[in-house]
């Protein structure tokens, strides 16, 4: 957890790059758990890193997915939401396909 100090040093200039560091050491460390899971055969681990998403229209098909959101509740992000974001904050042009 940040200090004081850390925290009131936040300012418009370092905003966004303070956003930009902190959504990607969020995502980093999701990702490590993942793959660490993998690693050393803890499968059953990664069921609570992962959301569900259904078709809903009757075409597509259901599938689950490694949820970046940092707030368990009803929201959900996924990797091109969360690549977006990280893409936003540092400036990038969003490129990605069905940019939200």
């Amino acid at each position: 957890m940040s200090n004081i100090s850390d925290i009131m040093s936040v300012n418009v200039n370092n905003l966004r790059e303070r956003q930009y560091s902190a959504l990607k050491s969020h995502v980093l460390e999701k990702l490590n758990r993942v793959s660490k899971a993998i690693e050393e055969d803890r499968l059953s681990d990664i069921e609570s890193e992962l959301s569900f998403s259904p078709a809903g229209d009757g075409y597509g098909c259901n599938n689950h997915f490694i949820d970046f959101n940092w707030e368990k509740g009803d929201e959900t992000i996924d990797m091109a939401e969360v690549t977006n974001m990280l893409m936003e904050l540092s400036g990038h042009e969003l490129k990605m396909i069905g940019v939200l």
